[in-house]
């Protein structure tokens, strides 16, 4: 195997695991959240879990209908716009009543430049930190009680700005791997049209090889009834 096509298993192999996780990552962590959900009532922590339970069910079938039940709907700008909205409102709702679920608004990183497009990209990033930042003050219910409105406003700017750079770096990482990619499959088409020249190529020369061989043989048939020739008319004279 050459160098391009080793370059070209590689990335088509990380491609399919990054595919894989991106597929399954919503899940697994509303999974955990769940998990986390169900088991804190035995260490006395207080959860409103109808509410939990509803939201999470809710996440699951809004997730699973646009994210997984239709991938041909990926490419579709507005639908996926409307299907990033309806899971950051679900989100927040969740981590509202249950700042655990932070683990999953993680999610809304990733999903924002997967399913959105050019600066809607950087909304759906702010939007996920603004949930996230409630998160990490311990929910509505905490901030409302410790009034800590002001507190929560400066720690959604700096998350949004810090994932915003995050996000920024992996984009043109993405753009990078993309044009890699681009000149890879040039690279591949100019040596499949290189072999398959140099196989007419060396098509050409056989036959070029023949033809000689064959004119060969003639020029020495003639040569040959030539000589006969002269030799019977030297014995006839």
């Amino acid at each position: 195997m050459g160098i391009e096509a080793e370059l070209r298993a590689e990335f088509d192999r990380w491609e399919r695991v990054e595919t894989k996780v991106f597929n399954v990552l919503p899940y697994v962590l509303l999974a955990i959240g769940v998990l986390i959900s169900v088991l804190l009532p035995i260490w006395r922590v207080p959860v409103h879990l109808p509410a939990v339970l509803t939201l999470s069910a809710g996440i699951l079938v809004w997730t699973f209908w646009f994210h997984t039940l239709h991938p041909e709907w990926h490419r579709n700008g507005p639908l996926m716009g409307l299907y990033y909205t309806g899971l950051m409102v679900l989100t927040a709702c969740l981590v509202a009543v249950a700042p655990w679920y932070g683990l999953f608004a993680f999610i809304g990183y990733p999903q924002a430049f997967h399913y959105l497009k050019g600066r809607w990209r950087y909304v759906g990033v702010a939007a996920t930190s603004v949930i996230s930042a409630v998160a990490y003050l311990g929910g509505l219910a905490g901030i409302q009680d410790e009034n800590m409105w002001a507190a929560w406003a400066a720690l959604s700017v700096i998350i949004t700005v810090l994932a915003g750079a995050f996000s920024r770096i992996a984009e043109q990482s993405d753009q990078r791997n993309l044009k890699q990619k681009q000149a890879l499959a040039e690279l591949h088409e100019a040596n499949t049209r290189l072999e398959a020249a140099l196989e007419e190529n060396a098509g050409l020369h056989a036959q070029l090889l023949v033809q000689a061989r064959e004119a060969g043989v003639l020029d020495e048939r003639q040569r040959i009834a030539r000589d006969i020739h002269d030799t019977l008319a030297q014995g006839l004279a």
